[in-house]
Formats: structure tokens, C-alpha cells, sequence
């Protein structure tokens, strides 16, 4: 059985919607776990309603605000050993479930599946940042290449994954505390060797509206997260016999500087902006790119420009640097 794990809060123009997408799936071997996290509007007569309906849903409130403990508590409450997680939001395409689980029991224990995800708003026209965040999953998934940029982005959108329970529970289960909670499960995913395998469909259609949580929420309101990314980074990848590099003086790669430098006893710091290098920023000299070819240099990129990251990754490729060994891309 799957069981489908879903935090509610303040969704109730898209909920019964949504539940109604879940009702509809062509494989019926689920159980929806819906934790209502302290929603004002109509959200937990609409579960209510749909619950005494149908055996396979069932509602709880949540015992604590917020969305880690509301899919904590689902986790705890849910008997499947397949576990997907869902938004109330959002709507599942007929095949989601059935395209997901088949893709599991293929690859079997030990393996994530995703698939591919689509935006739409019935409020607006999606905008252009959410719209390529999208196809840049996506890509990913083409590329069969879907952790290979995991401290660039998060690659597995929140709720387009499934997993056995077994494998929850082996990377220390459906949340960390940590937030933003859906990327460090990602980040958890990747670091104990999980395989991620995408589908060739979109089974997801992810919502844009004024109240999603992305725009709302403030533990979501950073976009780079490097707070997340540098735990990880030093926790799993950092070598402290390596001299440790940041690429890019400008605002972002200003914030990763300051982060790691907080956290790390020595960070260089170089820019290819030959207005820039020399300068003092933050205490530190800026240098010329060279620094970063070293073969004892691990380098973090943190720059915005596209055709500018294309010319760094084949600069430091050329140089022998591998991907997420001793060359990251924080953006």
C-alpha cells in the first residue's frame, strides 16, 4: 500500500480539487494521511467530508504548527510501506501513483522515484523563474543526471518523489528538522547513496497562487539556501586538507562567502571581474581565477550569469576538477 502523506493549511478553494485528483488515481492501493496544520478557512470540513466518503482517507490535526510537524505526525500515523507525500494545492495527473510505484518496484529497494513536473495558476501567468525551475527538473530527469547538480537546486520536487519506508527510515525519516524540508530530504536522499530514477511524465501539476507556500512562508523565503547547502557541503564533501575556494564576488557570491567564512577557518576568495580582484571585501583580498585551478583547491561556484557558469565549468573541468568532489555550484 502507498500511503500518501499530505500537510493542509488554509487550502480549501483547491482541496477537494486536489483530493478529488488523488480519488481518481488508476491505482487504488493508497491511503491519504492528511494533518490539518491549524487551518482558519474550511479546510478540515472539506477532509471531514471526504473522509466519511471513502475508508482510504483519514485526517488528523496537528499537534504542533508547522509543516515538519504536520508530515512527522502523518509519518507516524501511515501504514503503507510505500511513501509519497503530496501539497493540497496541487493536482495529480490519473497515472501519477501507478507511473511512480511502477518505476519503484523496478528498481527496487535502495531507489527514489520521481518524474517529471509541470506549473500552472488559474490566478496568473506563471512566472518565468518558477516556469524554468520546472524545465530544469525536468532536464535532469532527461539527462537520467538528477543529483548531479544537487547543491545547485533542489532535484526532486516535494511532491514527486516515492520511496519505500524501509529506505525513510535508513536516512533518518521523513524530516530532519531542518528547512527547507523537502531539499534536505533530497540532500539526505543523495548523501546515503540512494539512487534517484525518473519518469518520462509529468506526474505532478505543481500550483502558483497568491498563497502558496514558496511565497509565503519564511522559512522558504531565501531562494538560495545556502545555509542548507553549506551544512551539507561541510558535513559530507568539505576536505579540510584542501585549500576551500569561492568563485563569484557578486551579491550571492558575497552571501556564500560570508556564510562559510563563519564557519570555516580559511576561504579564498576569487572573481573573474578584473574591476573587483584586488579589493578588499569582508577582510578578504580578492584574486585572479588562477587560484581556483590548484589541484589542491576544492571550488564553490556562486555565480548568476549563465554563460558565465558555462565558462567556470569548462575552465575548472579542463583544469581536472569533478563535479561535487572538488567543484560544487551553489546557484
Amino acid at each position: 500500500m502507498i500511503s500518501i502523506l499530505m500537510p493542509v493549511y488554509n487550502t480549501a478553494p483547491f482541496l477537494s480539487e486536489c483530493i478529488e485528483s488523488i480519488l481518481a488515481q488508476s491505482y487504488k492501493d493508497w491511503e491519504l494521511i492528511a494533518i490539518d496544520d491549524f487551518s482558519t478557512d474550511d479546510s478540515r470540513s472539506i477532509l471531514e467530508s471526504f473522509r466519511k466518503i471513502d475508508s482510504r482517507i483519514q485526517w488528523y490535526a496537528n499537534d504542533e504548527k508547522g509543516i515538519v510537524p504536520a508530515l512527522e505526525k502523518g509519518f507516524y500515523m501511515s501504514r503503507g510501506e510505500i511513501v509519497h507525500r503530496m501539497d493540497s494545492d496541487d493536482i495529480m495527473p490519473v497515472k501519477k501513483l501507478e507511473n511512480l510505484y511502477s518505476l519503484l518496484r523496478e528498481k527496487g529497494p535502495g531507489s527514489v522515484a520521481t518524474g517529471k513536473v509541470k506549473y500552472f495558476s488559474t490566478e496568473w501567468e506563471v512566472r518565468r523563474g518558477f516556469l524554468d525551475y520546472a524545465s530544469w527538473i525536468n532536464h535532469q530527469i532527461d539527462q537520467d543526471a538528477i543529483f548531479e547538480e544537487v547543491f545547485m537546486e533542489c532535484p526532486i520536487a516535494s511532491p514527486a518523489w516515492m520511496m519505500y519506508r524501509k529506505d525513510l527510515l535508513s536516512i533518518g525519516g521523513i524530516t530532519s528538522g531542518r528547512y527547507p524540508e523537502d531539499y534536505d530530504l533530497v540532500f539526505r536522499m543523495y548523501e546515503h547513496g540512494l539512487k534517484a530514477h525518473g519518469c518520462d511524465s509529468i506526474v505532478h501539476l505543481w500550483r502558483d497562487w497568491s498563497h502558496r507556500a514558496s511565497r509565503t512562508k519564511e522559512e522558504y523565503a531565501d531562494q538560495l539556501f545556502f545555509d542548507l547547502k553549506v551544512h551539507y557541503f561541510l558535513k559530507y564533501k568539505y576536505r579540510p586538507d584542501h585549500r576551500l575556494i569561492v568563485w563569484g564576488a557578486g551579491r550571492k557570491g558575497k552571501k556564500l562567502y560570508r556564510t562559510l567564512h563563519n564557519m570555516v577557518p580559511h576561504v579564498e576568495w576569487v572573481t573573474q571581474n578584473e574591476n573587483k580582484i584586488g579589493h578588499n571585501i569582508y577582510g578578504t583580498i580578492l584574486k585572479d581565477p588562477e587560484a581556483a585551478l590548484s589541484s589542491d583547491a576544492q571550488v564553490i561556484v556562486a555565480v548568476s550569469n549563465p554563460g558565465g557558469k558555462s565558462v567556470i565549468r569548462d575552465r575548472l573541468t579542463h583544469a581536472g576538477k569533478v563535479n561535487n568532489v572538488d567543484l560544487f555550484f551553489f546557484c
